[in-house]
């Protein structure tokens, strides 16, 4: 039986790093794309590579296999089956962190049509200080948004830039500029539907078994024992991983008012709660600080 690793978020918690000591283990065969968002998010990867002057034709396939795909949804399933075929193959995959926004119905079909063609599943959901989550994302939307383009559209020019001076966004923004974006931001259901653990994660439950399912903490993956956890769990034995790769690395900005942590805590305070009921150990030795604005 072949594996299918499938990786449902969180976004900015480790799943572009993790996929990346993935997609270098000699019996994985990854797809046309880290994030395949087949499923849910398609519209703005395709937005993204209509804007690039010429296609390659890895593009070109990912394109048209989507479009078969609006037509026949399991021409997704054949194809990972295809990549499968290969007998040096043990797993094939992908990492859609938008897809932690899929209704039950919708993991439901992914899960039925798996079993068909006899997958052995793998669910990989990673989370991250929900405080922390939602800055890191706020601060990948920036670049994104105002330094991109700026750069003509080279990811690898724009992490280097970033990385000789981390602090740029400042030269665009004030500090009260970013606290009021932050603010703006935080509240919004693109932020919501990946930060509310405590709807994402029984959802998985609800539709997975629990040995098919892997949660881990951003905080406690960069080290042997999170590498050990997950090859446990994947069986893609002998997976190296090296904890020194960073992965978008995003502007950095001052750190906000205590007063404006404590709004964003507060308002995801049923996220931290329901985490906190579940896992303890690691958020109280993970997410204490943050745990301590917990408003009683």
């Amino acid at each position: 039986m072949k594996t299918f690793i499938l990786g449902v978020g969180a976004h900015k918690a480790g799943t572009t790093w993790l996929y990346n000591q993935i997609q270098n283990h000699k019996s994985f065969k990854k797809g046309l794309v880290k994030e395949m968002r087949f499923f849910k998010g398609y519209g703005t990867g395709r937005s993204r590579l209509k804007n690039k002057k010429k296609l390659s034709l890895r593009a070109q396939e990912y394109i048209k296999l989507i479009e078969e795909g609006k037509k026949n949804p399991e021409k997704y399933f054949e194809y990972f089956e295809n990549l499968a075929s290969d007998n040096s193959i043990s797993h094939v995959g992908e990492i859609t962190p938008i897809y932690c926004s899929l209704e039950i119905n919708e993991l439901e079909f992914i899960r039925d049509n798996l079993k068909k063609k006899n997958f052995d599943k793998k669910i990989v959901f990673l989370v991250r200080d929900p405080l922390k989550r939602i800055l890191s994302q706020f601060s990948s939307e920036m670049k994104r948004k105002h330094f991109f383009k700026d750069w003509g559209g080279s990811s690898k020019r724009t992490s280097k830039l970033i990385k000789e001076n981390p602090y740029l966004l400042l030269d665009k923004y004030s500090e009260k500029e970013i606290i009021n974006l932050v603010k703006k931001s935080y509240k919004s259901n693109a932020y919501k539907i990946r930060t509310q653990y405590e709807i994402i994660i029984p959802k998985l439950f609800k539709v997975f078994e629990e040995e098919e399912i892997f949660i881990d903490f951003f905080e406690d993956m960069f080290n042997d024992e999170f590498r050990d956890r997950f090859i446990k769990f994947s069986n893609l034995k002998g997976l190296e991983m090296n904890y020194n790769e960073a992965s978008n690395v995003g502007p950095k900005f001052k750190p906000l008012p205590e007063e404006i942590k404590s709004e964003i805590i507060n308002f995801y305070k049923d996220t931290y709660l329901y985490m906190n009921s579940k896992f303890p150990n690691k958020t109280k030795k993970f997410w204490s600080e943050s745990l301590s604005f917990i408003e009683q």
